[in-house]
């Protein structure tokens, strides 16, 4: 495919990956939301730029059909003394309205809808366009379930565990959930930025998400002091230290609605940030033409670990996962082979009526180098440990010598489990072993070169390092 107008062809390539193997965030701005212009030939306008004059309009403002923005027309309706209850009263009118013309989601939006990789979507506007998208596209999804509208006065975070389902994160509101409470005007954004600070606690498990995420903003949320509060926020640190974070964020606008100084702050300060020329219209049309004509991530997942041995050769570093964590275990091994460290999966778990205990007892009790535990809430669940990858573990437990590195315990999801968020399922000789973080398989640069010297050590001393000569 010949590279389009908005990203290099590898640059497309990593997208198409990481979407894939569902590491990004789409972040939906007011841009984005767009309906048909029925004054201007049925072409696509901002939602936000068709409300604002018949809110005017409505609020009885002066040449009420020059205003092109909601947050214009609610701060002079404010200094001429009128009430903001007013404001959020008159845009639940007007989408009322609206939704009573029967006016569907647009094509765009269905498109992303589509992109079924998405499991979670963040959505800075206060309509219904997006939600009504997933429900016309995503067969069982339930808007009442499935959307989460929050409000800086009844914060609500993520489900404990989202898995393979599709959820809707209103961040700035929804005109009829959290009425009064959505933001139109800066000074509402300023509120619930304030109050996603003020709620962080209460929220862990949206943040950790959006930590460990790349995130994909399309269509400006407003003005780029949001874009940067947001970011700082989310990512828990200095934006300018971040220096190669594997997270990205994508930056999609149209021409003057991304900030120069955002552009330049994002592209030549942060340098892990993504600006993409162009309307971000035409980029998720392309975007959803592309990622449909991509190879399936679970195709490629089964095909990738269809090419290991039957039995593990000697020097291997054995990863341990339930099914549901292929993807994850995929995208680790892909890792650690392409920094040269030996590693094999277990492909006979994924085919039914297979007797491989002893295979597997052999690969983790004597042949392999190292025992890299993958754990999530699937593995965390089965408080009886009768799952496979928990008869690993004891095997692993069986072979574990105190003082020497083994048994390597990586986390691939918030467990949730409480303040230590400690896994509560592992064999008690492992519970003092520190374990590492791999969000959804994505090692960690640190993570990496700490299986690199491992495995080097042992290679070059013929056994594995003491805990001492690591420290």
């Amino acid at each position: 495919m010949t590279e389009g107008a908005y990203l290099k062809q590898d640059e497309w390539e990593k997208l198409i990956r990481d979407i894939k193997s569902g590491y990004t965030i789409p972040v939906i701005g007011p841009e984005f939301v767009t309906v048909a212009d029925p004054e201007n030939g049925g072409d696509p306008i901002p939602i936000g730029k068709y409300l604002a004059p018949k809110l005017a309009q409505l609020l009885q403002l002066k040449n009420f059909d020059r205003y092109s923005n909601l947050n214009d027309a609610s701060w002079n309706h404010l200094i001429e003394g009128g009430r903001t209850r007013d404001v959020y009263s008159g845009l639940r009118t007007l989408l009322a309205e609206f939704h009573e013309k029967g006016i569907k989601p647009a094509e765009h939006l269905l498109s992303l809808a589509k992109i079924t990789d998405f499991s979670l979507f963040i959505n800075m506007t206060f309509d219904t366009q997006l939600q009504q998208a997933l429900t016309q596209t995503r067969h069982g999804f339930d808007a009442e379930i499935s959307t989460i509208s929050y409000m800086p006065s009844e914060p609500v975070d993520l489900p404990d565990a989202v898995g393979n389902k599709t959820i809707l994160y209103q961040l700035m509101g929804n005109h009829k959930k959290t009425w009064p409470e959505f933001a139109v005007w800066d000074e509402d954004y300023l509120e619930f930025i304030f109050g996603l600070i003020e709620n962080k606690d209460l929220l862990r498990k949206l943040f950790q998400k959006l930590k460990n995420s790349n995130l994909l903003f399309l269509g400006s949320p407003a003005s780029d002091w949001i874009v940067r509060f947001f970011l700082r926020i989310t990512r828990g640190s200095r934006l300018s230290s971040r220096g190669q974070s594997n997270f990205v964020e994508y930056l999609a606008g149209c021409q003057g609605q991304l900030d120069k100084s955002l552009i330049i702050y994002s592209d030549k300060v942060l340098n892990v940030s993504q600006i993409i020329n162009g309307c971000p219209i035409g980029f998720v049309n392309e975007l959803y033409d592309r990622w449909n004509m991509a190879p399936s991530q679970a195709n490629g997942d089964r095909e990738f670990i269809e090419n290991y041995p039957e039995k593990m050769p000697n020097k291997s570093v054995f990863i341990s996962y339930a099914r549901e964590n292929l993807s994850s275990a995929v995208a680790l091994a892909r890792t650690l082979q392409e920094n040269n460290v030996p590693v094999w999966l277990d492909k006979q778990r994924l085919k039914a009526g297979q007797d491989y205990n002893k295979a597997l007892q052999d690969a983790v009790r004597v042949r392999c180098w190292y025992f890299i535990s993958l754990i999530s809430p699937e593995t965390e669940a089965d408080k009886n440990r009768e799952r496979f990858v928990h008869k690993e573990r004891n095997w692993a437990a069986n072979r574990h010598q105190e003082g020497f590195v083994f048994y390597i315990p990586v986390l691939i999801h918030d467990l949730s489990t409480g303040q230590e968020k400690k896994p509560k399922c592992e064999p008690n000789c492992f519970e003092k072993i520190n374990y590492h973080h791999a969000p959804y398989g994505k090692a960690l640069p640190p993570f990496v070169r700490h299986m690199m010297n491992l495995w080097n050590y042992h290679e070059n001393e013929g056994c594995p390092p003491s805990e001492s000569e690591l420290s």
